[in-house]
């Protein structure tokens, strides 16, 4: 069964907002002098310090990655979390992962960022092997964090069980907006069955629907 890990620090929610980008937020900025102090100990020596582009997953939104990014912070990398259209704030659900992979592509393109470790976590694996075909020689390595890796024309559904899958085609057909949620049990059970029940609770609260689109269409499309 598909797993999930956990974050570092189970507070993301209260981490401050240069931790994260999102171009529905406002006032947001990537910028590392707002962060909390840490430790010079743990950081590395400058050429062990890393670029790193975190693509979160379904149901999430760049938040997901604010105990990581601390993390990685902490010890001196770069760190940029870009939220993908569909996704937190963004009211508009009608995307596909084409407009997904786009977006992920011109931010990297618009930062200009070249020599960086590409992650990508649950969906945002499908996502970033796409981002990889179209600016390859911008990254330096691809990380898939407990992520789908799809076969050419594959799309995420693919990759389910049947009752899964026909679960989710019941979900995405009896919403108004062409988007899947999914009922506590079955978020706990398939995505977060390593979890105690208190911290599934949690991580279930911070959910987001996710787009029928982008689950039933084949990667680029």
């Amino acid at each position: 069964m598909y797993t999930y890990l956990q974050f570092p620090y189970r507070d993301y929610r209260l981490m401050p907002s240069d931790f994260y980008y999102s171009p529905y937020s406002e006032g947001w900025s990537i910028r590392n002098n707002g962060a909390p102090e840490f430790d010079e100990r743990h950081r590395l020596p400058s050429q062990q310090r890393l670029t790193f582009v975190l693509v979160h997953g379904s149901w999430a939104d760049a938040h997901f990655w604010d105990g990581v990014a601390a993390e990685l912070r902490s010890r001196g990398h770069i760190v940029y979390t870009p939220e993908y259209a569909g996704h937190g704030k963004n009211p508009n659900k009608n995307v596909t992962h084409a407009m997904i992979t786009k977006f992920i592509v011109d931010f990297i393109t618009k930062w200009n960022l070249r020599n960086f470790v590409l992650v990508g976590h649950s969906f945002g694996g499908t996502v970033i092997q796409k981002v990889a075909e179209q600016v390859p020689e911008r990254i330096k390595r691809l990380v898939f964090w407990d992520a789908f890796v799809l076969k050419d024309g594959e799309s995420v559904a693919d990759e389910f069980p049947p009752q899964m899958r026909q679960g989710f085609e019941l979900l995405r057909a009896s919403s108004t907006d062409d988007t899947i949620m999914l009922p506590f049990p079955l978020f706990r059970d398939s995505f977060v069955n390593t979890a105690t029940f208190e911290e599934a609770k949690w991580m279930y609260e911070g959910r987001h629907s996710r787009t029928g689109k982008a689950t039933f269409r084949e990667t680029g499309s």
